[in-house]
């Protein structure tokens, strides 16, 4: 989505698309949580943000290969379309639909401090449905998904996630990962929570510093 006049900075916003395949029974890992969930949220934001108009130009991504060592965000960093000092931050969906519908986790506020303040304006931007943030929390995750390939080039990152810590979702990396378990509601109010911070983080006039090592 081209922006305005910072067009010549970007967000990036992405989620990976590949789940588990196949367990040893023959029986199919359909990720409908993870990560269809995230999939499916990107590209309701892409129609959304190109709807409103931002300042910033922001790249939406959907990465394969997550499940087997986050391949295909490397490779989009490893041959990045544009200098890696015109990005601003990046934002990743990664299982945003089961638990309660009011919560969501992110993880990167530890390695970027200063974008817990656009969390919190995010909060109040438009009513999300989202009432309680979860930060600083579920560290052991954070190079796990797709945002951590961004985070090592030096560009802030965010990761959105259902809830912490993980074993509460007991068909995570299973064949039980189905539609019909998923609560949508959660899937909409997270996903509404992330257009408000991707709209400030394409539209405030200061960029997020770099993240702590």
């Amino acid at each position: 989505v081209r922006g305005g006049d910072l067009a010549e900075e970007y967000v990036v916003v992405g989620a990976h698309y590949d789940h588990v395949g196949v367990d040893d029974r023959g029986r199919i890992g359909f990720g409908a949580d993870d990560n269809a969930s995230g999939a499916s949220a990107l590209m309701e934001l892409a129609e959304a943000v190109a709807s409103a108009g931002p300042r910033r130009s922001v790249f939406f991504c959907a990465f394969s290969g997550e499940e087997d060592g986050l391949l295909g965000s490397k490779a989009f960093c490893a041959r990045l379309p544009v200098e890696r000092e015109k990005l601003v931050a990046m934002v990743n969906l990664d299982m945003i639909g089961r638990g309660d519908a009011e919560e969501l986790a992110v993880l990167g506020i530890q390695q970027n401090p200063s974008l817990e303040k656009v969390l919190q304006r995010a909060k109040t931007l438009r009513s999300t449905g989202v009432t309680k943030l979860v930060v600083r929390q579920g560290e052991e995750l954070f190079q796990r998904s797709d945002h951590y390939s961004f985070h090592e080039l030096g560009v802030p990152a965010l990761f959105f996630f259902e809830g912490l810590p993980i074993d509460r979702n007991k068909d995570y990396h299973t064949w039980r990962d189905t539609f019909d378990r998923l609560d949508t509601d959660k899937v909409f109010n997270t996903t509404r929570f992330v257009f408000n911070t991707v709209w400030l983080l394409s539209n405030d006039d200061e960029r997020p510093p770099k993240p702590r090592e």
